[in-house]
Formats: structure tokens, C-alpha cells, sequence
């Protein structure tokens, strides 16, 4: 198991309780997407997991590996190019310049930004820079990938595109991730599992396994075994949400 959460609570000092015995457990090579209302925990976990927080009272349990964060915003320095920003981490971990850069130009490959390594963030679109992001993640190799709703702001045929994007890249090298999300048609998309939250405080109600094809076939988003998946996620969320309203 590379990651487990167990009975998971956390509480903040202004009386807030983001989670409540929330447990759950990732398999090495998962693709897992946390689903559920605003507020109900789900960026608190993943911090967790990072171990940017701590709970409460439970545990947080994962691999030693190295972990790769995607933020919700790209985060990039813009006074660095896409190259420089990709390099950053390596260089900081003492990896020679030479093999820094032929790395980093590498992932840059990988995330179709091979032309723009000499450009600045300001030169780049949403989608671009948040490509430079995930670069700049790949290319320290890490066991785990950890993603914080980092296509939320992008627009929708951009957002398909960094989702079939990433998907290749799950198919061509597989590694482990969890990915939060407020869309239930990109956690079908891109996950193995999805686990839905319930309103705050925040609880693991489901956990539904998705059994497609990877890489996800072109036009899986028009088929019917698509639609089927993306209802079971909905009716979970809206189970959730009714049982949370009878009880208050």
C-alpha cells in the first residue's frame, strides 16, 4: 500500500472540523480522484498526504518517495523561462546543470512544450504554464503525484486536453496519483478509483472503481459506459448531500 489514511479527523482552532474518520487506501500505480462539495476536505487531505498538515487524531501513512505536487495555480517564476522553471528543483537538489537541463527538456518533451522552453510564463497560455507545472513535477521523478484542482480554472477544451494529456502520460509511464477535483466527468476520465466526500465534515461515502481502457479511447466521453460512470459519481455525491440536510 503506498498511501493509507486512517480514521482521519482534523480540526482547526476556529472550531471548523474539515474531516471527520475519513479512511481510505491508494495502491502503488492508482489513480485515485477525491470528489465532493466545496469545503468538505478534500485540498486538507491531500496536504496531509504531502505532509504540508498534520491530523488531528488518525494517521496519514505513505511511501518514502519522492512526492510531486501540482498546485492550483502554475506557481512559476516569471522571471524564469519554462526551461528554468523545470530545472529549478533538480538544481536545488544539487543535480549537475548538464544533466538538469537534458531532464528538464525531457519533461518539457513529454508535456508537448519541447518549442517553449525559452519562453516566459507571460508568454505562455493558462494551459501552457500549468504544462510547465506538471514538467516541472515529472521531472523529479517522484513515486506519488499529488494534483489540487489544477485544471479548475482553466477553460473546458483546454481542460480536455491537459485530461487526455496527463492520461497518455499515465498510460506511456504509470506512477501513483490522487487528484481533487470539483468535476465529476474529468475524475471519471482520468481515474482508476474516485472516492466521494461528503459535505464538511468531510467523509469517504464511496469509493467506486472505474474499469475503462487506458489510455481512454477517443470518444469515450460520448459513450454510454462514460455517462453510466459519471451517474454513479453524481448519485454518491447527491446521496451524500441528502443524507448531510435530513440529519441537520
Amino acid at each position: 500500500m503506498l498511501v493509507a489514511g486512517n480514521s482521519v479527523t482534523r480540526s482547526f482552532p476556529n472550531g471548523t472540523t474539515a474531516l471527520a474518520e475519513a479512511s481510505f487506501e491508494i495502491r502503488a500505480g492508482e489513480f485515485v480522484s477525491f470528489v465532493g462539495p466545496s469545503g468538505c476536505g478534500k485540498s486538507t487531505m491531500l496536504r496531509m498526504v504531502a505532509g504540508l498538515d498534520m491530523p488531528t487524531s488518525g494517521s496519514v501513512e505513505r511511501g518514502d518517495g519522492e512526492v510531486g505536487y501540482v498546485f492550483q495555480d502554475a506557481t512559476l517564476l516569471p522571471w524564469r523561462t519554462a526551461l528554468g522553471n523545470v530545472v529549478l528543483p533538480l538544481r536545488l537538489a544539487g543535480t549537475k546543470r548538464a544533466e538538469a537541463e537534458e531532464r528538464a527538456r525531457a519533461a518539457l518533451e513529454v508535456v508537448g512544450l519541447a518549442a517553449y522552453a525559452d519562453h516566459r510564463p507571460a508568454q505562455l497560455s493558462g494551459g501552457m504554464r500549468m504544462r510547465v507545472s506538471i514538467a516541472r513535477s515529472l521531472v523529479q521523478r517522484p513515486e506519488l503525484f499529488l494534483f489540487d484542482e489544477p485544471f479548475g480554472a482553466l477553460d473546458e477544451i483546454t481542460r480536455q486536453d491537459l485530461n487526455g494529456q496527463l492520461d497518455t502520460l499515465m498510460a506511456t509511464d504509470p506512477f501513483t496519483g490522487i487528484f481533487v477535483t470539483h468535476s465529476v466527468p474529468e475524475a471519471v476520465f482520468l481515474s482508476d478509483r474516485v472516492l466521494v466526500f461528503s459535505s464538511q465534515p468531510g467523509r469517504i461515502v464511496a469509493d467506486l472503481r472505474i474499469d475503462l481502457p487506458r489510455p481512454r479511447p477517443e470518444g469515450l466521453r460520448f459513450s454510454s459506459e462514460y455517462a453510466e460512470l459519471c451517474r454513479q459519481v453524481s448519485d454518491a455525491l447527491s446521496d451524500a448531500h441528502q443524507k448531510k440536510e435530513a440529519a441537520a
